[in-house]
């Protein structure tokens, strides 16, 4: 992408947002609607689209002052706009600040609940990429926290402490599992790149043998958990079978794991929309 216009600056750091990697978590605060609001959505659609907006906003912060931070370790441009237009890391900055103030100022509006998990998502989305003297990345299973810590809490920003929805702790603990298991294959994946930016993950620690042995210890713990968080058989069925389909794909993580994790990404996506829609439509 050209950068030497004015224009072409402010593209490439708008792009150094990454969007089209987290473009599909926006509607994880969508977990926090039960089956009694979704007829009201038609009138109640801003509300709706305030926190999607507030999830993109602290997706589009975590993954910009990651780009930043990696532009001199990362190898593809396509992944990271910033490594062919270094120099434009103060512009994107700006753009990485200005969406986070953005997501802050609309949660604030939606009230104290949206707030503190918007807070909390900015605050893991900081500190896994900065870190302080040694933490976040630099920290083998601190950083994998820090990473649940940013997209876990968009699930809670429209959640309302007097209607939580009966499976929002069930779906959540699904989500949190299926996440790790996600990032650990992309820990292996990333390898290379984590080494060169001084990154101490937890893939390292463990090596790539026994990183696979948790991602698939970790598929298993869907099905557990689901035995005492699930309110019914079919929702815990539901997700201990797309857990299951998840476990097998982050197995392959030993031969291929950035291919294992590009399959996990969509299979995840695709099985929670599901398991969202079981349980609003037909049991609530």
């Amino acid at each position: 992408m050209e950068s030497s216009s004015p224009r072409g600056r402010h593209a490439v750091a708008l792009a150094s947002l990454r969007a089209p990697q987290w473009l599909h978590f926006c509607v994880l605060p969508l977990a926090g609607l039960g089956r009694e609001d979704l007829p009201g959505l038609a009138s109640g659609w801003p509300r709706a689209l305030a926190g999607c907006l507030i999830a993109a906003g602290c997706l589009g912060f975590a993954y910009g002052i990651n780009a930043i931070l990696e532009r001199h370790s990362d190898r593809s441009v396509a992944k990271n706009p910033l490594v062919g237009a270094p120099e434009l890391a103060p512009l994107a900055t700006t753009y990485a600040l200005a969406v986070a103030a953005l997501a802050l100022g609309l949660a604030l509006v939606l009230g104290r609940w949206a707030a503190l998990a918007c807070g909390l998502s900015l605050i893991c989305g900081a500190a896994y990429s900065v870190g302080i003297r040694g933490a976040g990345k630099h920290v083998p299973v601190l950083g994998l926290i820090l990473n649940t810590g940013i997209f876990a809490p968009l699930a809670a920003v429209l959640l309302l402490p007097s209607s939580i929805p009966p499976s929002w702790v069930h779906e959540l603990a699904v989500f949190t599992l299926l996440l790790i298991q996600n990032q650990l294959v992309h820990e292996l994946a990333d390898d290379q790149e984590d080494r060169a930016a001084g990154a101490r993950t937890t893939a390292q620690l463990l090596g790539r043998p026994n990183t696979v042995r948790v991602a698939v210890l970790t598929g298993f713990a869907v099905p557990l958990a689901s035995i005492g968080l699930a309110p019914t058989s079919g929702q815990a069925l539901l997700s201990s079978a797309i857990a299951a389909v998840a476990t097998v794909i982050a197995f392959e993580a030993r031969r291929d794991p950035a291919r294992s994790r590009r399959s996990h990404r969509a299979i995840a996506f695709a099985g929670g929309a599901l398991l969202w829609l079981f349980a609003r439509l037909a049991h609530g």
